[in-house]
Order: structure tokens, then C-alpha cells, then sequence
């Protein structure tokens, strides 16, 4: 009689079932593995990558920091220079101002002295600047002396638009006969021109004043 021993095949499927899962398992662990050692290798590509990034950054900025206070340092520099010069500037015009302060009236008091002289009888009450221009008031005893400066006044070639602007007879009190004047003109220092003559005040034409109407 033959004997089959049928425990001893479930024995053995027993036996194989197991192995196929523990391959299965081992298959699965390689490949989680494999999954995390890939997954490292890009982290750490990525943080190489980002930190190289960072540290190129730090630089730029940092050189930019740099280049920036060069700047600044140039710009400071720059407004010192200008603040230097601005006070130079100053310094010279006030210079410049003084000197034609102490010239400018010696000048122009020197040439009205010359013209008064050659017009016998006249003076001078005041001289005052008004407007940019020069006015004059003065008497006379006569309205000869009064023509011939208002004539040198035009030919001297420092004083410009001369206009006449008031003249009338005065009686002194012990009966001698007196003329006043006002009249106003540009002055210009010897040395410069003038670019343009200032428009007169309305008033009376700049002429020469009337012959008298009597004798003197």
C-alpha cells in the first residue's frame, strides 16, 4: 500500500508562502530607500545651490554697500566744495564791493566837482541815488550856468538820459533873483558802459532850461 503524507506538503506551501513575502518586503525597503537617498540628494543639492546663491548676494551687497559709501563720501566732499566756494564768492563780492564803495564816490564827486566849476553861480543842495538813478537838486543865479551843466552833464560820457525835471525862479529876500532845479540822470564809473539806459519818469522833456525872461 502506498502512503501519502499530506501533511508534509502543507508543510512545505507553509514554508513558500512566507519566503514570497519576505522578497516583497525587501523589495520594498530597497526602494524606500532608494526614494530617500534620492530625496537627500536633492535637499542637498538644493541647499548647496541656495547657499552658493545667498553667499553671491552677501557679496553684491556688499559691494554695493561699499560703492554706495564711496558715494556718499564723493558727495560730501562735493558739497564742501561748493559751501568753499559759495564763501569765496561772498568774499569777493564783498570785497569787490567795498572797493567800489571807496572809489565810486570819490569818482563821481571829483567830476561834478570839474563840471560845477565851469558853470559860474551854480551849486549843488543835494545828491541822492532814486530808482537806480541820480537826482540832482540846485540852485543858481543864473539860468546860463543852469544850460551849461545840464550841457557837461550829457558831454562828460558817464551820465546818461540826464532829464530836467523842475525849474522855476526863486527871489531872495534882498531882491536878488534865484533859480532852483531838480533834474535826475544814470551814472555810470568810469570804465563801464551802459548796457541799457533806464526809461525816464514821466516829466518835463530833458532839455536845457528856457533863456529867462528877463535880464539878469
Amino acid at each position: 500500500m502506498i502512503r501519502i503524507n499530506l501533511l508534509e506538503g502543507a508543510r512545505r506551501e507553509r514554508q513558500t508562502k512566507p519566503e514570497v513575502g519576505s522578497e516583497a518586503a525587501t523589495f520594498q525597503a530597497q526602494i524606500l530607500i532608494g526614494a530617500l537617498l534620492a530625496a537627500g540628494v536633492l535637499v542637498g543639492g538644493a541647499y548647496w545651490f541656495l547657499n552658493r546663491r545667498l553667499t553671491e548676494l552677501n557679496r553684491q551687497l556688499d559691494m554695493e554697500r561699499r560703492e554706495a559709501a564711496r558715494l556718499a563720501a564723493i558727495q560730501a566732499e562735493n558739497t564742501r566744495y561748493e559751501a568753499d566756494l559759495k564763501d569765496i564768492n561772498r568774499r569777493i563780492a564783498a570785497v569787490q564791493t567795498l572797493e567800489d564803495n571807496r572809489h565810486g564816490p570819490t569818482d563821481l564827486m571829483m567830476l561834478l566837482a570839474g563840471i560845477v566849476n565851469r558853470a559860474p553861480g551854480l551849486y549843488l543842495i543835494s545828491i541822492a541815488p532814486r530808482e537806480g538813478r541820480l537826482l540832482f537838486n540846485g540852485a543858481s543865479s543864473s539860468v546860463t550856468s543852469i544850460a551849461g551843466f545840464f550841457r557837461e552833464l550829457n558831454a562828460a560820457g558817464n551820465f546818461h538820459d540826464v532829464q530836467l525835471r523842475e525849474f522855476y525862479e526863486d527871489d531872495e529876500k534882498d531882491g536878488r533873483v534865484n533859480f532852483k532845479f531838480s533834474l535826475d540822470c544814470i551814472y555810470s564809473p568810469a570804465g563801464e558802459t551802459t548796457a541799457a539806459v533806464a526809461p525816464a519818469a514821466p516829466g518835463k522833456p530833458g532839455t536845457a532850461p528856457p533863456a529867462p525872461a528877463r535880464g539878469m
